[in-house]
């Protein structure tokens, strides 16, 4: 599953490694001390006095003082704010706060990023810290309950750190409509690993908050290009958002705002690094085409169309020298290359959710797991250790139930090309009824032609495969043979060819069914004349959910 170049090539045992490395980078948290932890772990500490205002970035000499507790302590008594920290963040819990505060390390010590705080389902905000409770208090692992005085009710929120980890782990309580995450953000990256991003600045809507069509990750692009912040959430029932103000004229991404469901948790991560991720004009300045990666990794170039859209790809030198649009790059996933203590967005999706994009969108869309690129690796595996013939019969099974993913993927695929159709008639029939509908009715269709376009297999030429059968019942000829090895590559070519533009036709299609639905819900807001036919979209797009 999944282009060629996007599949991960990272095993659970380079996982465990790289987790180890950022581990083992030195902690900096007991300034007062002036020491620093031999070992890596996580630690709780009392500040000694509440703060009236969040701590400056900087080395951490606002710190000193603080009195870390003993391990397993769960019944401390806090005379200041609450502090957990690990070798890569500190969040501090002040009394006089409405949430987390999070701070990265990075080269010059330590750098406030975001504030993480609970947002009532009865609306208004968090107003002030009124009591904390020690769930967790290990070297692994740290968790530390909260209820926040509000308007209304309390509510209650859970964080937790553990150990090597670039992220906070939240536990919504009830009554939360959202966990928020407030910080400096000039992009919102809605990711798609197989298809196309979507890729959002303040200046590409007017509204106070934007739903986004998510499936369960946001990227922030933050303030100076030194932090992304990753959101992630273990519910799919509701779509982020986004939270926009605008202040002297000029319009800003202040927030992002995570559904919050009790029992499922929410991740805020936060990937300190030094250009880790950029943005610039179209590159036919010298400075733009200079730019290249500041280390080793696969990284997702998006060159911007405007509305949200994107066309993404890998970079190369010769893919960002051709671009004619503005453009914006980040670490997509690790290559054979990455430093051990880089953190790229698939680390951390496979660190939450537990799996890979991979595994997320065959769920997702209901297939089976004998994907073109899963089989024909397994296979080639198989002959590369002259074991095919014993494995014969597997091979032909495991073939089998490929070539049923491939049809089953097809169908899916053409049931959205049919809903697009569906879509584009409903408004071409309201639009020449010239009426008050008609302007929602173009936006509409033009959203429509994406879904549209959105499908990049030729079914003509799927159909001359027998959906990968040709080439699959080729390698299995081969069974035996001396030298099929090396005559292999001709049909296993064609097997990732389908599987790649089954990939990206699923993945583009599932984000655009959610834009059209999502856009659905702003314009019945906006243009309560074309209700009737949005209702109308709205049947459409609900057959292609159900299917």
């Amino acid at each position: 599953m999944g282009k060629r170049n996007y599949r991960m090539t990272i095993r659970g045992k380079h996982i465990a490694v790289c987790l180890c490395a950022f581990a083992s980078a030195s902690m900096l948290v007991r300034t007062a001390e002036g020491q620093d932890a031999a070992l890596p772990s996580t630690r709780l500490f009392d500040t000694g006095s509440p703060a009236a205002s969040p701590l400056p970035s900087g080395t951490g000499a606002a710190w000193n003082g603080w009195a870390e507790l003993a391990e397993e302590d769960t019944t401390h008594r806090f005379q200041g704010d609450v502090a957990l920290a690990n070798n890569r963040m500190t969040v501090v819990l002040r009394k006089l706060g409405t949430g987390a505060e999070l701070y990265a390390r990075h080269a010059g010590g330590w750098r406030r990023r975001a504030s993480v705080s609970p947002a009532p389902s009865g609306g208004g905000s968090a107003m002030a810290l009124s009591s904390v409770r020690i769930v967790e208090n290990t070297p692994a692992g740290v968790r530390i309950d909260c209820q926040y005085r509000t308007a209304g009710d309390p509510v209650t929120i859970g964080y937790r750190l553990i150990t090597g980890d670039p992220g906070l782990e939240v536990y919504p309580g009830p009554r939360l409509l959202h966990v928020r995450a407030d910080a400096d953000i000039r992009y919102a990256v809605v990711p798609n690993y197989f298809g196309d991003d979507m890729v959002f600045s303040a200046g590409d809507t007017n509204a106070a908050e934007l739903p986004l069509p998510t499936d369960q990750l946001l990227l922030a692009m933050l303030g100076d290009g030194g932090a992304v912040m990753m959101c992630v959430c273990e519910s799919d029932q509701r779509e982020c958002c986004i939270v926009l103000t605008e202040t002297e004229q000029k319009r800003r991404i202040v927030a992002t705002a995570m559904p919050a469901v009790e029992g499922k948790r929410i991740w805020v991560a936060l990937l300190e690094d030094r250009d880790i991720w950029t943005a610039g004009p179209a590159p036919t300045s010298s400075a733009a085409s200079r730019w290249s990666p500041p280390f080793a990794a696969r990284w997702r170039l998006d060159k911007l169309q405007g509305d949200g859209r994107a066309t993404s790809t890998l970079y190369s030198k010769d893919v960002l020298g051709t671009a004619t649009r503005p453009f914006l790059a980040y670490p997509l996933e690790r290559d054979r290359d990455t430093p051990l203590t880089k953190l790229c967005m698939t680390d951390i999706m496979r660190n939450t959710l537990g799996v890979g994009p991979c595994q997320y969108i065959i769920a997702a869309e209901g297939l089976n797991a004998d994907t073109p690129h899963e089989v024909t690796d397994w296979v080639v595996q198989q002959f590369a250790r002259k074991r095919e013939t014993r494995a014969a019969e597997m091979i032909r099974d495991r073939f089998d139930r490929m070539v049923e993913h491939v049809t089953v993927a097809q169908q899916r695929s053409n049931h959205y090309r049919q809903i697009a159709s569906q879509i584009v008639a409903t408004c071409n029939a309201e639009i020449g009824k010239g009426g008050s509908a008609s302007e929602v009715a173009t936006r509409i269709r033009r959203l429509a032609q994406m879904l549209q376009h959105s499908i990049v297999i030729d079914e003509s030429d799927l159909q001359k495969s027998g959906y990968g059968r040709r080439p699959a019942m080729a390698i299995v000829g081969m069974i035996g043979r001396p030298g099929a090895a090396a005559a292999l590559d001709a049909p296993v070519a064609e097997l990732h060819r389908i599987g790649n533009a089954q990939d990206q036709s699923l993945a583009n299609c599932r984000m655009a069914v959610k834009w059209l639905k999502l856009q659905c819900d702003e314009m019945r807001q906006r243009a309560p004349q074309a209700t009737d036919f949005l209702s109308q979209v709205e049947e459409h797009l609900a057959a292609a959910v159900k299917e």
